[in-house]
C-alpha cells in the first residue's frame, strides 16, 4: 500500500515589512518648514549634549584635508591633465632606489590632517558638491557675464519704462534670447562653455603650506604667510572697470558690483538739447562725460539718469 501524501509543513516566508519610521509626519513637516537659522542652532545645541548625534554628523559632514580634490586657480590648468598633483621621479619595483613621492598633493588652505566641511557650494555654477568626489566635467559654467542683445527680436516691443529695465529679465527663461554670454556669444540659456571641476575656497590650490594654530600649551610661532594662488601672487585690492570702486579680490561675490551694462545716450526728455547748437557748443556725442551736460544723457540699458546707481549686479571686473 503506497504511503499517504502528506501536506508539506514548509511555509513560504514573505519579505519582511520595512521598519516603520520613528519620525512622525508632523515632525517631518516641522523640520521642512523650520527656518534654516533655527534648525542650525538646534543641531549645534543637541550636538553639545548628544555624543552619538555629534559623532554621526562628524562622520557624515567632515573630511580630512588630504582627501579633498584640489582645484587649480588657473582654469586653463584645470583643462589640462594631471593638474592636481606634482609629478616627481618614480622608481620601479626592481630598483634599489626608493620611490620618491609618486604624486605629491599640492597645498590648499587646510592641512592634510585638518578637518574641513565635506560639502561646499561651487563658486561657478552655485551647485552643492562633495569635495572628495569632484572630477573634471562635473561643473559646466560661463567665464563671462550675461549682456543685453538689444537687437534681439524679443526686445522689439519692450519699453523699459513700461515693462521694467532689461536687467530684470536676465534670469527669465522666456527672455533668454535677449541676452548673450560675453565669453562665447551664446544665448542666455546656454548651460556653459567651460567644463571643469567644482571650485570653492576649501579646495583651491595655494603655493604656501597652511599655518596651523598651535595646540593648547604650545607657543605660537609668529609668522607672516603671503598666500599666492596658482603661479602668481594675487593682488588683494583692485579697481573695478565697471563701477570704478576698489574691491577685495578675495571677497568678489556675484552681487558685489552694481553697474550699468549699457552706454550713455542722449535723451530728448524735458527738451534739454532743444537750444543746443553743435556748431557752437560741440557735437552732442562728444559731451557725454561733461558734468554740465549730464542731464542730457541716460543709460541705454535702463533709460535712467546718469547719476542713478547701476541697474545690474555682478562680480567686479579688475581693470587690466
Amino acid at each position: 500500500m503506497p504511503p499517504k501524501k502528506t501536506r508539506s509543513s514548509t511555509r513560504k516566508i514573505g519579505r519582511a515589512a520595512p521598519p516603520k519610521s520613528v519620525v512622525s509626519d508632523a515632525l517631518r513637516d516641522a523640520v521642512d518648514t523650520l527656518p534654516e537659522t533655527r534648525l542650525r542652532a538646534l543641531i549645534v545645541r543637541y550636538c553639545e549634549s548628544m555624543a552619538d548625534l555629534r559623532g554621526a554628523l562628524e562622520r557624515e559632514c567632515l573630511v580630512q584635508g588630504k582627501d579633498i580634490v584640489r582645484y587649480h586657480a588657473n582654469t586653463e590648468s584645470e583643462d589640462a591633465e594631471d593638474d592636481e598633483s606634482l609629478e616627481t621621479e618614480e622608481g620601479s619595483d626592481d630598483d634599489d632606489t626608493p620611490t620618491r613621492n609618486k604624486k605629491e598633493k599640492k597645498f590648499i588652505a587646510k592641512a592634510d590632517d585638518e578637518l574641513a566641511p565635506r560639502f561646499a557650494k561651487c563658486e561657478h555654477c552655485d551647485e552643492e558638491f562633495d569635495v572628495t568626489n569632484n572630477e573634471k566635467g562635473d561643473c559646466l559654467w560661463h567665464t563671462g557675464m550675461k549682456e543685453n542683445d538689444y537687437e534681439a527680436d524679443v526686445w522689439a516691443d519692450h519699453d523699459p519704462q513700461c515693462h521694467g529695465p532689461y536687467s530684470d529679465f536676465e534670469d527669465d527663461y522666456e527672455m533668454a534670447s535677449g541676452f548673450i554670454w560675453s565669453c562665447c556669444d551664446e544665448e542666455g540659456n546656454n548651460p556653459g562653455c567651460k567644463s571643469t571641476k567644482h571650485k570653492a575656497s576649501v579646495n583651491l590650490i595655494v603655493n604656501k603650506a597652511p599655518v596651523i594654530a598651535p595646540k593648547r600649551g604650545q607657543k605660537r610661532k609668529v609668522t607672516q604667510v603671503t598666500i599666492t594662488v596658482g603661479e602668481a601672487q594675487v593682488v588683494e585690492k583692485a579697481r573695478c572697470q565697471r563701477c570704478r570702486q576698489r574691491f577685495n579680490v578675495y571677497e568678489n561675490k556675484r552681487t558685489a558690483c552694481l553697474h550699468h551694462p549699457g552706454t550713455k545716450i542722449p535723451t530728448d526728455e524735458d527738451g534739454f538739447w532743444d537750444d543746443h547748437d553743435e556748431g557752437v557748443g560741440g557735437v552732442i556725442s562728444t559731451l557725454v562725460d561733461e558734468s554740465e551736460y549730464e542731464e542730457g544723457f541716460v543709460w541705454s540699458c535702463c533709460e535712467k539718469a546718469i547719476s542713478e546707481e547701476g541697474c545690474k549686479k555682478g562680480k567686479h571686473v579688475r581693470v587690466k
